[in-house]
This record gives structure tokens, sequence and C-alpha cells, in this order.
């Protein structure tokens, strides 16, 4: 965009921004299957209006353990298309905890989705094309599952609340039907123990494993599926991209998304400067985005 951006020229970039999800999801990406992906996507638009949910934050009955929290509540929406029941328990409790219970997300509610997507089926197919061999291979597989679903739960949540907030959500770009999932090739299983020379573990940095950009093999079968055009737009920063990288055709197209719906990090990190006006609409001031980050801050205790 050019110039200084209007309300209708900021809703028409979002809109067309807000196409990719639908796009993207008729594509290959990691080891979920077409319908479980388009499943979570639309788990994470109904989770928002779940009386579940709601009735749990109302009553103040969320505890420590997250996980087993959420899997427990009586949801009235759950993950379509998974084609099992405990397939679909453990999606519907990952997305829901995601939109719904935020703040209490922390490292045991993590360990606990990663035993579940361990336990519930979502790794049988890949684990018998790849033919791991051992745990590990099945730890960081599973990671990339558990990336797999934060990405397409947040990108279509995001989508979701962003034309909430702009009282425009008649003109969001709907999902794909199952019908349309038809035509949708077979997920890639990344075979990792060949993408990858070394799968980094190191608690001070992140709890989740991650791998750098030296620890690629970039002679690898799997380096050259997925795309010289996708390495190339990765982002090799630090967080919150870090751990994410275990999916790249994934993540990439979801930062670009971001980058257009969020305020940039140089924007973020701007003591009271004015945001950019090519990319944002002059009557946001930043007084305004400090207030409801400061209110947000407060309500959630994050320490922002």
């Amino acid at each position: 965009m050019s110039g200084e951006t209007t309300p209708a020229s900021r809703i028409n970039a979002l809109e067309e921004a807000a196409q990719s999800l639908s796009v993207h999801l008729k594509k290959s990406s990691g080891i979920l299957t077409a319908n479980q992906r388009l499943g979570v996507a639309i788990c994470a638009r109904d989770a928002l209006n779940c009386s579940g949910c709601n009735a749990a934050l109302r009553d103040g009955l969320c505890h420590l353990t997250l996980y087993g929290f959420c899997k427990d509540i009586k949801h009235e929406t759950t993950c379509p298309g998974t084609g099992d029941k405990n397939i679909e328990l453990t999606l519907t409790t990952i997305v829901h905890s995601l939109v719904c219970f935020q703040s209490k997300i922390n490292d045991g509610w993590y360990r606990d989705c990663i035993k579940a997507i361990l336990s519930c089926g979502l790794l049988s197919n890949y684990a018998k094309e790849i033919e791991c061999q051992d745990e590990k291979e099945l730890q960081v597989a599973a990671h990339a599952v558990f990336c797999e679903i934060v990405i397409i739960a947040a990108w279509s949540h995001g989508i979701h609340s962003t034309f909430l907030a702009l009282d425009a959500v008649d003109t969001m770009p709907s999902l794909p039907t199952f019908e349309d999932m038809k035509s949708a090739p077979n997920p890639m299983h990344i075979n990792f123990s060949s993408l990858l020379k070394r799968v980094r573990q190191d608690d001070s940095i992140a709890l989740a494993p991650y791998f750098n950009k030296d620890d690629i093999n970039y002679k690898s079968k799997e380096y050259t599926d997925i795309g010289e055009d996708v390495w190339k737009e990765m982002n090799y920063g630090p967080v919150p991209y870090l751990c994410f990288r275990f999916v790249p055709k994934d993540l990439v197209p979801f930062a670009r998304w971001l980058r257009i719906s969020y305020l940039t990090v140089g924007e973020m990190l701007l003591s009271w400067g004015d945001l950019d006006k090519t990319r944002h609409c002059a009557s946001v001031t930043r007084h305004d985005v400090e207030t409801i980050a400061s209110a947000v801050a407060g309500q959630k205790n994050c320490d922002f």
C-alpha cells in the first residue's frame, strides 16, 4: 500500500490477506490430512462461542492442568472431519485450549499436548511411511503436528477475530468445504531425520525442539520438496517463530498474514511513536494501542 491508509483500504487489504488460508488449506503441507486441517480451522472459529468453555470461564473452573481440564469439558462444538474419536478429542482439546484459555497455557499443557498427539493415532500413517526407528523421531514428528495445529488454529481464529472486531463477518472469506478437500493432495510427511542434521533441545532457549539454519541438510530430498522459495522466506530469527520451523510450508504463509494484520516489530518497540500510516488507519493513535495493550496485559497478568 502507498499513501495514507484509510479504513476502507485497510479492510480491503485484510480481506485479500484472509483469502490466503482458504487457498492454503487445499495444498499439501505437513502430517495432518486435508480433512483434519480443515477441521482444525473450522473448530478454531466455532470455539469462541463454545458454551462449555464459556461456562467454565464464568465459573472460574480452569486450573493448572489445562489440557485435562479442557479435555473434560462438554464442548458445544468439536473438530469435524477427523474420522476418529480419539483424534477428534485431541484436536478439539488443543484448539479450544488455544482459543478460550490462552492465558492458562504453560509448559505442562505443551507436554500434555505432545503426549496426546503421540497416543491418539495422529502419527500412525506417518510412522509407517517414514519407518520411524526410535522414540526421538516420533517426538519430533509430534512437535511438528503440534505446530501444524497451532498455526492453522491461530490463523483461522485470527481472521475470525479480525472480522468480528470490524463488524464485517459477512465479508469474511469462507473456508473450503470437505467436498472441496477431496481434490487436496496427501500430506507431505517430511522425514526430519533426512531434512535435519541436528534437532536442538535447550530449555534455556525454548521448551520445544527447534533447529537453526545451519542444521538443515540442503542436499536432502525434503529440502527440495519443500521448495527454495519457501526456505528463502523462512524467518530464522528468535521467538516467536523459533520452534515452528518444522512446518515451513505453513509458517511462511501464516507469517505473511501476520505482517498484514499485526503491528510490525518496529512499531511494537517504538516508545510513543506514530503508527505507519501506509499500513494502519491514521485515526488509530499510538495512545490507543498502548491503552489497549496495557488493559490486556493487566487482565492476563502476562508482564507485557
